[in-house]
């Protein structure tokens, strides 16, 4: 008889209020270096896709957590 070995290397997802607060962590921390990032470069950062960063700085942008700039610029 063969015991069965599990695999325990399961790649758990994220929440999406933790991803979140992962993203205002990094913008926090490159504006501090004084640099601004797209999303797109976010998503090659923390290996997540485009659509994926985009729909975060959505949902922050509507939380009033950040500021779009093509907000900014029609106001």
């Amino acid at each position: 008889m063969v015991k069965k070995i599990e695999n325990r290397n399961i790649d758990v997802t994220k929440a999406r209020g933790e991803l979140e607060e992962d993203l205002l962590e990094y913008v926090y921390r490159t504006w501090r270096q004084g640099r601004q990032i797209t999303s797109k470069e976010y998503a090659r950062e923390v290996n997540i896709t485009g659509y994926e960063a985009a729909g975060l700085v959505r949902s922050l942008v509507k939380k009033d957590f950040c500021v779009s700039r093509k907000t900014d610029i029609l106001n």
